[in-house]
């Protein structure tokens, strides 16, 4: 490559003779892009100065027609649009554009592809494309999505169905897949299955049994436009032993571990603990048959747990709480008679939550749990006393005075609203009596 060169006492005749020769050498027009480029000889300031602009140049050349497109390729179009092959047109074309750049041109040219040249003088008839349908449905035990079946007849299905129905939906509602007034998509027979099975069978029996797979929140919403409830007397047990299993892998898969207490209650509708324990005898045993590393190491030694508080306190900046080293209250108590003992020998603070479980006696918790009650005008749950300043977690008051029951008799409430516990939650009645599917449920009705 020759020095750049931006002279601009360079001629017209030169500069024309110039673009020209590039055009006859690279089979292309020489474009402002290749000037900027720094590998031509020339730069663009040539062309400016006797034409003004670049374009202006180009169609003092007689090569630029409309909107960026060369004259040669508005010619092109012009000719071949009709009946050849799109790829063939694209990379015929002297600038690369893709289809749709290429269609909007053609049709402000009043420009049409020819689609019997194209795909075609056979097309299929009405009755051939049912056809089609239903014997996939045949071969498949399912309804075909319409890019599969497209993607096996070719372009001479696609335009012969669009010409028959005008879009997928219309196919389906014609043939009597889903019904006539349908706006979600939802077969009829997915819709019968609901209809059939909500109330009473297990979710995974439900989940399985639909030709198109969706979410249990999907098939609720489903079910509820459709006026169906769940019979939870009936539906609470009856998850299988493999569903279960499944569940706590699909889970283990998704967060890269094995699952906690606290991961599976923050997913709606997933098998709660209690389920697992009832069924499997205990949690670590429902991991053990899933083949899922126990979240407790009770055989951890003293020096490993000390350290590993440390650890956790360089990498967050203040003392872990029991249940973020990964163990349970039982690995502590083979050490420690507590786990603020444990901190105070790894010589690490106390946070504040841990002074409050570890120093406040049994009536101060009741007396807490109380002032709560007077606070939040109903029963507190869980969630109630952990998120609350200056109380000690539930888990301390589960372990010093009993579970939901034993808290409300110690502190005199009535909990008469509440007419049963299931695995799903409380069943309570609220101030109109209608009954609610769990406590939150009545707090907010």
């Amino acid at each position: 490559m020759g020095k750049r060169v931006t002279n601009i006492g360079f001629t017209k005749e030169y500069l024309i003779n110039y673009f020209w020769d590039f055009y006859k050498k690279n089979k292309r027009y020489l474009t402002q892009t290749d000037l900027k480029s720094r590998k031509l000889e020339l730069s663009a300031t040539p062309f400016n100065r006797h034409w003004g602009t670049y374009t202006n140049f180009l169609k003092e050349m007689n090569v630029l027609g409309d909107n960026g497109w060369y004259i040669c390729e508005e010619k092109y179009l012009q000719e071949n649009y009709s009946n050849k092959p799109k790829d063939e047109i694209i990379n015929s074309l002297m600038k690369k554009r893709n289809w749709q750049t290429v269609t909007q041109k053609a049709n402000s040219m009043g420009l049409k592809r020819d689609k019997v040249i194209i795909y075609g003088e056979n097309p299929f008839n009405k009755e051939d494309i049912e056809e089609l349908f239903w014997k996939f449905y045949e071969e498949n035990k399912r309804y075909p999505e319409a890019k599969e079946i497209d993607k096996l007849h070719g372009n001479r299905f696609l335009v012969s169905r669009n010409k028959y129905f005008g879009n997928w939906n219309s196919l389906l509602k014609e043939i009597g897949v889903i019904s006539l007034d349908n706006t979600d998509g939802w077969y009829i027979c997915d819709e019968n299955v609901l209809i059939e099975k909500y109330e009473t069978n297990p979710q995974d029996e439900i989940i399985n049994e639909l030709m198109v797979k969706r979410s249990w929140g999907t098939i609720k919403t489903k079910a509820s436009e459709l006026g169906l409830r769940r019979n939870t007397s009936i539906t609470k047990r009856q998850y299988t032993n493999d569903y279960l299993i499944n569940c706590l892998l699909e889970l283990a898969n998704d967060l890269g571990r094995t699952p906690r207490d606290n991961d599976i209650r923050e997913i709606e509708n997933f098998p709660s603990m209690k389920v697992y324990q009832k069924r499997f005898g205990s949690w670590n045993s429902a991991l053990k048959i899933a083949g899922l590393r126990l979240n407790t190491e009770f055989n951890i030694t003293k020096e490993e747990i000390i350290n590993r508080a440390k650890d956790f306190f360089k990498t967050n900046n203040r003392s872990p709480y029991w249940n973020e080293l990964n163990l349970s209250r039982t690995v502590y108590e083979k050490y420690w008679c507590n786990f603020p003992e444990m901190l105070e020998e790894a010589m690490l603070p106390l946070n504040k939550k841990t002074r409050i479980d570890h120093f406040k006696t049994d009536e101060e918790l009741i007396e807490d749990y109380l002032n709560l009650y007077k606070i939040l005008g109903r029963i507190p749950m869980a969630n109630d006393v952990n998120n609350y300043a200056n109380m000690a977690s539930f888990s301390t008051y589960k372990l010093r005075l009993g579970g939901y029951e034993e808290i409300w008799k110690k502190c005199n409430i009535d909990n008469t609203e509440i007419l049963d516990e299931t695995t799903y939650g409380f069943i309570c009645l609220d101030k109109n009596g209608e009954i609610c599917k769990s406590y939150a449920e009545m707090v907010i009705t």
